[in-house]
This record gives C-alpha cells, structure tokens and sequence, in this order.
C-alpha cells in the first residue's frame, strides 16, 4: 500500500514544477494555474516503475498563494479515490522544493507552450538514491497539439528513457467524479 502511495503521489507532486517554467512575472506565473491532466510518464523510480501498467490519467489542480503553489489531485488507491492538497514552497533561489517521507524533490527542467501542454521533470532523492521523473500534462485529454505524445515518448528516449520506462496513459480519467 505504501509504494501504491509512492507512485500516486510522485504524479501530482511533480505538476508543481509547472509553475518554475514560467518567468517570474505574475501574469505568466497565473497561466499556470487551473485544471490540468497528466498523459503520460517516464521514470527511473522502481517504485513507481512497478506501477505503471494499472496507471491512468489524473486530473490536478494548480492554484497559486502568494509564493506558495498548492496542487490539488483525487488519486486511485487500492482502497478507493483519495483527495491530497499539497504545499510547495519557493527558496530564494526561484526554484521551488518539497520534502516529505517520498524524499526531497527538485526541479530540474520545465518545457511548456504555457497554455496546452507542459513537460515536468522532477529528480527525487530518496534513500541515497537519485531518481528522474518526467511528466507530461495537458489543459485537456482529448486535444493537444499534433504529435506531442510522440514528442514526449521521443524526448524521453533521447534522455536514456528506456521503454519499460514510459508510459503513455490510456484516455481512463482516474477519480473523474471526485475531481469535478
């Protein structure tokens, strides 16, 4: 159950870093903000790996507090849909961190168009142990730009994705009901 919990929370947690992508002018921070869905995943995390075939969309919400982003999710868990609201703070270098009992978590590269799609990637260290994680999301499951699943597949590989690694989730919304 608790490496279930891992992997539901490894998704979510690494849409913080969305925010990262945009400068730190206000107007771009806010585009930031609102409903988002995860499409696809890789990951070197064996914790998540050994996950990933049961893994569906999640929808996220992304809201803005001061200089704090808050991300809101509803996750599948093996005893029924689970809401989490999590609390990410900026350091004075720009860059927002979080440390729980998953391990700490960075940012390390953010790739959007700022309105249909975003790229995440976050590095976890947990237990000595480094691990990458990329994430794609988009406004919306049924339309995104032309060729942006392949993309993401493509740019994965090219990073040392191996294809055990990716995941590219079918069009099932987890939780959808707890989430509108």
């Amino acid at each position: 159950m608790l490496k279930m919990k891992l992997f539901l929370f490894a998704v979510p947690l690494a849409f913080f870093c969305l925010v990262q992508g945009f400068s730190d002018d206000p107007q771009h921070r806010e585009k930031a903000q609102g409903r988002w869905m995860t499409l696809a995943l890789s990951t070197t995390d064996p914790k998540i790996l050994k996950h990933m075939e049961k893994m569906k969309i999640v929808m996220v919400d992304v809201a803005l507090e001061g200089e704090d982003v808050v991300v809101e999710t509803s996750i599948p868990t093996p005893h029924g849909c689970k809401s989490f609201k999590m609390v990410f703070k900026r350091g004075e270098d720009g860059k927002y961190y979080h440390k729980c009992k998953f391990g700490d978590h960075k940012v390390e590269v953010v790739e959007t168009d700022g309105q249909t799609y975003a790229i995440v990637d976050l590095i976890t260290i947990r237990d000595g142990q480094t691990y990458q994680t990329s994430t794609l999301y988009a406004r919306d499951a049924e339309s995104q730009p032309i060729g942006l699943l392949e993309q993401f597949q493509q740019r994965s590989e090219n990073r040392g994705f191996t294809s055990e690694q990716i995941k590219i989730f079918p069009k099932e919304v987890a939780c959808q009901d707890q989430a509108e």
